[in-house]
């Protein structure tokens, strides 16, 4: 769209607005840290009503895409793949979330050892402490940019070490059911915030110090035996989570 042509007077115009302001902060005409236009100026320029900007920029802040600065102005936040939505009353592999968002899942850096679980890992897999465990550590990427870092502990099985299989699938979730001949029934989850180490930040390409959502989790099977107990480190900026609360 040129400067000169206005994105019009319906209903839909702080739709257009956004795609508008999206496209340029995915395309790199606003560059992460830059200051956006001013709300005058973009008015002046889309040829839109405030009420209609403001929806849209409120919008693109929820999102991630831009954060407003006191007095000083609105600017790009670093974007690194699109905020993806995830709902926490539902059971989901990070491949199906990230599929759902329209992006292809994938994964690197992927390590599959024989060690003892710690009390943290006994305790949650329900065993004694320095019992053998299988830990699986990963970088889950959407589109091929970093979205997460997974660190999985189940109890030994040989197909969980099997690297060459493991580098084949990319759901986690999948390949342990379909080799393990079992049905995850659900999980309980704790999410809580983080702060990313040196480890982490370097990993998922992110400033040491990082805001981070730390979700941890016990997937269970229908007769109630803890099978897999998982550690996931996600960057703020990459995700949305939504909590359903009914009554």
């Amino acid at each position: 769209m040129n400067a000169n042509q206005s994105l019009g007077i319906s209903s839909k115009v702080p739709d257009r607005i956004y795609d508008h302001l999206k496209e340029k902060i995915q395309t790199g005409v606003y560059h992460p840290g830059e200051k956006i236009p001013s709300e005058p100026d973009l008015v002046n320029e889309l040829k839109v009503s405030r009420n209609s900007l403001r929806e849209a920029i409120t919008r693109l802040e929820h999102e991630g895409y831009l954060v407003k600065k006191h007095g000083i102005g609105t600017f790009v936040m670093n974007v690194k793949v699109d905020k993806v939505n995830a709902a926490i009353d539902k059971l989901y592999s990070t491949s199906q979330l990230i599929a759902s968002q329209g992006m292809l899942p994938g994964a690197t850096d992927l390590t599959a050892v024989l060690t003892q679980a710690d009390e943290v890992v006994s305790e949650k897999l329900e065993i004694p402490t320095l019992t053998p465990v299988v830990r699986i550590q990963r970088k889950r990427t959407a589109d091929g940019k970093p979205f997460c870092w997974d660190d999985s502990y189940f109890p030994v099985h040989a197909s969980l070490l099997d690297l060459d299989e493991l580098q084949r699938s990319v759901s986690l979730m999948d390949y342990v059911e379909q080799k393990l001949d079992i049905k995850i029934d659900r999980a309980i989850a704790n999410l809580r915030p983080a702060i990313s180490d040196e480890f982490i930040s370097k990993e998922l390409n992110i400033p040491v110090g990082s805001l981070m959502y730390l979700v941890e989790q016990v997937h269970y099977l229908s007769n109630n035996v803890p099978i897999w107990y998982s550690r996931v480190w996600y960057p703020e900026e990459v995700i949305t989570v939504k909590i359903l609360v009914t009554w």
